[in-house]
């Protein structure tokens, strides 16, 4: 079984899996100085009240892409022939399992310990319930990462993160977290564990002195932690890739009369790449976000005033677009890239022109459905011109990170700056000058002079994005 170990853990050197550990450092960060701006109390209280963020707010759907991007390395590198070397895969999915948790608990290590020792350094009381904060918290990821590993296993790493952004939302609800029967539901056990030591709501409000998760004890919420850790691990190793047949269909040989081709433009000058990656690029996964956010923005512009509009826009649909567009054209085009951009060079300008169309295609929808729920034509337009930019910002960060560093940790960041727009684009928090950590939330708190500060910000942030995706483009070797 060590052969098995020392393989997975190998094979996870200088992988996606491995990377992810490193999103634990901009949490750090931001936890630590939303505690130091935004709170006053001089204990670790205001520290943990910030933690909330990740436990009630990412830290399902961040497991879940830990083990997501462990199988889709193997799935990508076809097991790297050991299913046919005579290998119990039971054992070969244990080790990649103890893999994943290893390094969850790398995370874990750094956001936690990381946070314990700023803590300590800054002279706060009580820092010792960070650390209980961070062991709570991986023992609740254990058994999520179990169950993303077999869902992620026969199906992909959108799904995977669907599903358990899914777990999250429905673990965070108050009637079920917190109602007397929270013990029925598996996917509330991770959140319902950490609420007492954070000291809040599962909406991180702080707990009143007499409410009753501060004087709970953790022991049954532990117990069922445990459980879920044992269960996630057996399904994580017993389930197995299940694969579809499909008729593969008869070929044939066409009797067609050949005649030589003749053209007006010589074979060697390059042709315009547009009609034929914009196909290539728009996948059947992209066309159907698309679709479903112009349906969902639309429906919700017809019956809510604007103020919905621009919430549901700014706080969910361009952060989140913006990272997971760029994932899912890449890894579409990736596997030809290397052929493609030989083959015309004018693929690179293009790859990138698409992106910024569909970023503006968005932004002029969510323009539109403004107007219809009733906002002023200044408004929308004001709007819009922020929004291209900043979308395309933020897709050119998303295109950087998912050539160099893959699939999973792109929509991990896509996320993680999701959760951190909405937290400080809030109203209390947008007031203060955190406000220019909020980028994806500029279009709805940068008003007056701010606009004009935001849109420099992103316009200048394109223009040095542009040609630094265009030379990681050029220069990228697909595996």
């Amino acid at each position: 079984m060590n052969r098995y170990f020392a393989s997975e853990f190998i094979a996870s050197r200088s992988s996606s899996t491995a990377w992810l550990t490193l999103t634990a450092l901009p949490l750090l960060f931001l936890t630590f100085t939303l505690a130091r701006v935004a709170t006053e109390d001089p204990d670790a209280t205001g520290i943990l009240m910030w933690q909330s963020m990740y436990a009630t707010g990412i830290a399902a759907p961040l497991t879940a892409m830990f083990a997501a991007s462990a199988e889709l390395r193997e799935r990508h590198a076809r097991m790297g022939g050991r299913h046919w070397r005579g290998l119990s895969m039971r054992s070969l999915r244990l080790a990649r399992f103890v893999a994943v948790i290893a390094c969850v608990a790398v995370f874990h290590v750094l956001n936690f310990g990381g946070t314990w020792l700023l803590a300590v350094l800054d002279g706060r009381t009580g820092a010792n319930r960070i650390l209980l904060l961070g062991v709570l918290s991986w023992v609740g990821a254990i058994g999520v990462a179990g169950l993303a590993m077999a869902c992620a296993r026969n199906t992909n790493i959108v799904i995977t993160l669907v599903v358990f952004l899914v777990w999250q939302l429905a673990g965070t609800t108050r009637p079920i977290v917190e109602g007397p029967v929270w013990w029925a539901f598996p996917f509330a056990w991770p959140v319902r564990l950490v609420l007492p030591v954070l000291q809040v709501h599962q909406n991180a409000v702080p707990l009143e002195p007499d409410a009753v998760l501060r004087h709970e004890s953790p022991w049954l919420a532990l117990l069922l932690c445990l459980v879920l850790a044992v269960a996630g691990a057996i399904i994580a190793v017993v389930t197995p890739r299940y694969c579809i047949a499909f008729r593969r269909a008869h070929q044939h040989v066409s009797t067609a009369v050949l005649r030589e081709a003749s053209t007006r433009r010589p074979a060697d000058r390059p042709r315009n790449v547009l009609p034929a990656l914009l196909p290539v690029a728009l996948t059947p996964a992209v066309r159907s976000c698309i679709i479903l956010c112009t349906i969902l923005i639309l429906c919700v512009a017809m019956i809510y005033p604007p103020s919905y509009v621009h919430g549901l826009f700014t706080f969910a649909i361009l952060p989140i677009g913006a990272g997971i567009l760029p994932a899912l054209i890449w890894s579409t085009t990736a596997p030809a890239w290397n052929i493609m951009r030989i083959e015309n060079p004018h693929c690179t300008p293009t790859l990138l022109s698409i992106h910024a169309l569909c970023v503006s295609a968005m932004s002029a929808i969510a323009a539109l459905a403004g107007l219809i729920s009733g906002s002023p034509l200044s408004t929308e337009l004001t709007r819009l011109t922020l929004a291209i930019p900043v979308g395309s910002m933020l897709t050119m960060i998303a295109l950087l990170i998912v050539t160099r560093f893959g699939t999973a940790t792109t929509i991990i960041w896509a996320v993680i700056w999701t959760i951190i727009s909405a937290t400080l684009g809030g109203d209390v928090l947008a007031d203060t000058p955190l406000w220019l950590l909020a980028a994806a939330a500029w279009p709805e708190i940068a008003h007056g002079p701010r606009w004009f500060v935001a849109f420099s910000i992103a316009a200048i942030a394109c223009t040095t994005l542009y040609p630094l995706c265009a030379r990681t483009l050029r220069t990228h070797r697909s595996e």
